[in-house]
């Protein structure tokens, strides 16, 4: 029997049924019969008298609905004036049984849900996360869905109070206190969680990627800071959340690939060992593109923002596409890899055999290593996002051979950075379409061939000595 409201004599028992413990009178039904008694009234709605004893009476919801179903019936005592006291609906119930196992009071409950840290956000509530007391299952939850777990309870289900917060600026970044960090990465600066950080850019490029990162705990209440949303990000607040999805055999393929292709670039699903999850990531992709939205924002963002709906939102297209096989959704994908080429090569602005150079307003190039033109693989990819006045370096080999981490902060500063196989300029800063000359010259630097003038080997122009013969005598192409 759990007891609802602090000082009160209202229990319940399953899924159905309220136990009222003490002397009533009159007792009053939504027909007001009176029942003789000792006590205050107690008025009860669409609930029927079950038995009475010396203690006091069980009621129980009328039909096959149970009492959180069926959001008609009401239950509360009165005192001698009329005033409703301990005043018990479905929304009531689910508010004090979240309370229960939470150990909270009702003051602390409406602190918590109605007293946002982030005032500005205006989002409407349509996704949530709830945990199963009964199986111990996290599940999300949409509004518009039926409310049970997978384990047949609609009861005892709790929704977590856990917020996920962007901050685009390292001044943002620090005025936040956040439990857990996901890619809070500014250049050479990570701001830490008070619980876990989770970060593999930079300095931190010998960590797991979030997506992976099984050593991310799991939070029912708290907060989530990150710099940007991206399907790294993304999949590791779904750990954070503890959603049971990510114990599916596929869902934990997908968090691989999803983790190398963050490292190393999206154009590595195309390798064999990959292909059969092929159709996932351009399903994922695809609908992703689809609302207008590059990685999840649309439009660049300057402040701190609320953006776990958008999370939510996209970690249940996830698990519609990866572990259900969304036809809708697996066949839209299709399409957009089959027009994906043809969209990217219209962005392309220029091509030497050391890069390819593109401007986008809302088509991801920074795959698109092949040239048609030249049959070939070209090594480095220039990408200027017009929407969001940036500019990005990646490398084909995943930077082994040059680092685009530490070529884009001698460019731009240390608030550049990335990873070594791609990174960008500094986040909260616009640059212009000119900027990326800066770029283009480094990689001609870089690329420049050379030529021993006491072996005549030929060789690329990152060494300072022959490595045939060792001589310094080298002559530069200009």
């Amino acid at each position: 029997m759990k007891n609802l409201f602090d000082g009160s004599r209202i229990g319940i028992e399953g899924e159905s049924r309220i136990y009222v413990q003490g002397d009533y009178t009159p007792w009053h039904n939504e027909d007001e019969d009176i029942l003789e008694g000792q006590d205050c009234p107690l008025v009860y709605k669409n609930l029927e008298l079950i038995s009475i004893d010396q203690d006091g009476l069980w009621l129980e919801q009328k039909g096959t609905e149970s009492l959180l179903e069926d959001t008609t019936w009401c239950l509360y005592e009165t005192d001698c004036t009329g005033k409703e006291e301990n005043y018990l609906d479905a929304e009531t119930l689910k508010i004090q049984l979240y309370c229960i196992e939470k150990g909270f009071t009702q003051e602390q409950y409406y602190k918590k849900f109605y007293c946002k840290e982030v005032d500005s956000i205006e989002t409407k509530e349509e996704w949530t996360t709830l945990t199963c007391s009964l199986c111990g299952q996290r599940f999300l939850y949409h509004t518009s869905n039926e409310c049970k777990c997978s384990c047949g309870a609609t009861l005892n289900l709790f929704p977590d109070d856990v917020k996920i917060l962007l901050a685009p600026t390292l001044e943002i970044a620090k005025t936040i206190d956040a439990d857990i960090t996901i890619e809070a990465e500014y250049g050479d600066t990570t701001i830490e969680g008070t619980l876990y950080t989770s970060a593999h850019h930079g300095k931190n490029q010998d960590n797991p990627a979030p997506c992976i990162d099984d050593n991310i705990p799991i939070i029912l209440e708290g907060t989530i800071l990150g710099s940007h949303i991206d399907l790294d990000f993304i999949l590791g607040c779904g750990k954070a959340l503890g959603l049971y999805e990510y114990k599916h055999f596929d869902m934990m393929r997908f968090r691989g690939i999803a983790s190398h292709i963050d490292i190393n670039g999206p154009h590595h699903i195309n390798k064999e060992n990959f292909k059969s999850y092929k159709e996932c990531f351009d399903a994922y992709w695809a609908w992703n593109e689809s609302r207008g939205k590059e990685i999840g924002n649309a439009e660049r963002i300057v402040e701190l923002k609320d953006i776990r709906q958008a999370v939510l939102e996209s970690l249940s297209i996830i698990e519609k596409i990866v572990k259900h096989n969304d036809e809708e959704l697996i066949e839209k994908g299709k399409e957009w890899a089959k027009n994906i080429q043809e969209s990217t090569e219209k962005c392309l602005k220029e091509e030497t055999k050391h890069y390819r150079l593109f401007s986008t307003d809302r088509v991801f190039c920074g795959a698109s290593y092949y040239s048609q033109q030249q049959n070939t693989i070209i090594p480095a990819i220039i990408s200027y996002n017009e929407k969001f006045k940036a500019i990005t370096l990646s490398f084909e080999d995943s930077g082994k051979k040059f680092k685009a981490d530490e070529i884009m902060k001698e460019l731009f500063g240390d608030g550049a950075g990335g990873k070594s196989g791609i990174a960008g300029t500094p986040r909260g800063k616009e640059f212009t379409f000119e900027d990326t000359i800066k770029v283009i010259s480094k990689l001609n630097s870089l690329y420049m061939n050379c030529q021993c003038q006491n072996c005549f080997n030929t060789f690329d122009a990152d060494v300072n000595s022959c490595p045939v013969c060792g001589s310094p005598d080298i002559w530069y192409e200009r």
